[in-house]
């Protein structure tokens, strides 16, 4: 049991690293978007409010998720609905087949979903999952390595996103 919380905890941290690239990848390539999509700043803007508002709204309610279902579960399913909502993002079409203000209002949807799936993760990975396996005066360092794949996820997602 001792060795499988590193287990959990290293998930955790890989989990916040990919939270991160995800949460950071469109802006990273706004500026792209912006011209080979015909978008304006505005649009653009909402399409980065989405996320936001997705996230606001839904932290409350996906934490009482989590608390209800369970870490191993919530994660789970949080995860999925990253892969899934990723691939959604990317199935949609340009504008050889959709207007602009089609495109961004996906986007717009797609954003505002991965800030409600994103919602419920950190309530989660802290308040469930790190407090389940580790006594409380312990709570430092998984917190701290669970920060620290946040902060590498934020700081790799711009060079990995140019790079692909």
């Amino acid at each position: 049991m001792r060795g499988t919380r590193w287990i959990v905890l290293a998930i955790i941290v890989f989990a916040s690293f990919i939270a991160y690239v995800l949460r950071t990848n469109v802006s990273i390539v706004s500026e792209t978007m912006m011209h080979d999509l015909g978008m304006n700043e505005y649009q653009l803007g909402m399409i980065f409010s989405a996320f936001a508002a997705g996230y606001a709204i839904f932290q409350f309610p996906g934490g009482v998720f989590g608390d209800k279902f369970g870490p191993r579960f919530t994660i789970s399913a949080i995860a999925i609905a990253w892969a899934l909502l990723t691939v959604i993002t990317a199935l949609i079409p340009g504008t050889d087949v959709l207007s602009v203000g089609a495109i961004v209002a996906a986007l717009i949807v797609t954003r505002f979903m991965v800030g409600v799936v994103h919602a419920p993760f950190f309530p989660v990975t802290i308040g469930g999952t790190i407090a389940s396996w580790f006594p409380v005066r312990q709570w430092g360092l998984p917190n701290g390595l669970s920060s620290t794949g946040l902060t590498l996820g934020a700081a790799v997602t711009a060079p990995m996103v140019v790079w692909l």
